[in-house]
């Protein structure tokens, strides 16, 4: 064993690691006091164009259609959209960095709503072949946590309000969907 050697695990980590010396931290530390203040008008700006960003990306996203139900149920498809996101922290990784840019590796709770279709059919002894029950659409909700890796570009010396949201990449995106128990729509109004 060395003690010139490290080993880390997290590939995140171990970029932070050498970019520390680096990095623009000027901007890094603008930007978590900037996120600290309960009412930086800069800060709320910059979370937008976040969610904006991640509008764009979650827009249209088809994640795996999972539902329970007592009848047989295909899926005919889905699409979801961002309803809404917070950084589960401040803590963030410089994971590379340029003159004029850094990306930074964030924590994110992210909520989406999906819309899925789905056909609905049940088994008949008598005459053995499946009867279609018709089609359901249905809307779930769900929320999941995911590093986010933000491209900021623009002057880091300056203010926040001095760059620009280049990219946002989900680093852990949400696969499937369940949503929950189907059953036919029988047109009943309560």
């Amino acid at each position: 064993m060395s003690d010139n050697i490290d080993y880390i695990e997290d590939f995140a980590d171990a970029l932070s690691k050498f970019n520390k010396e680096t990095a623009h931290f000027a901007f890094l530390s603008l930007l978590t006091s900037q996120l600290e203040q309960e009412n930086s008008i800069d800060a709320a700006d910059f979370l937008q164009r976040i969610r904006s960003s991640l509008e764009v990306v979650l827009d249209g996203f088809t994640p795996d259609q999972e539902a329970d139900s007592s009848h047989y149920w295909e899926p005919d498809g889905c699409h979801g959209w961002l309803s809404d996101f917070e950084l589960a922290s401040h803590d963030f990784k410089i994971v590379d960095h340029a003159e004029d840019y850094v990306v930074l590796e964030m924590n994110a709770v992210i909520s989406v709503k999906v819309e899925g279709e789905f056909s609905l059919s049940h088994y008949d002894s008598i005459d053995r072949d499946s009867v279609g029950l018709g089609g359901i659409v249905t809307t779930a909700e769900e929320q999941f946590e995911s590093a986010i890796l933000v491209t900021i570009c623009g002057d880091l010396n300056g203010d926040l309000s001095d760059v620009d949201i280049e990219d946002v990449e989900v680093v852990d995106p949400i696969t499937s969907i369940d949503f929950g128990t189907l059953e036919p729509d029988y047109g009943y109004d309560e």
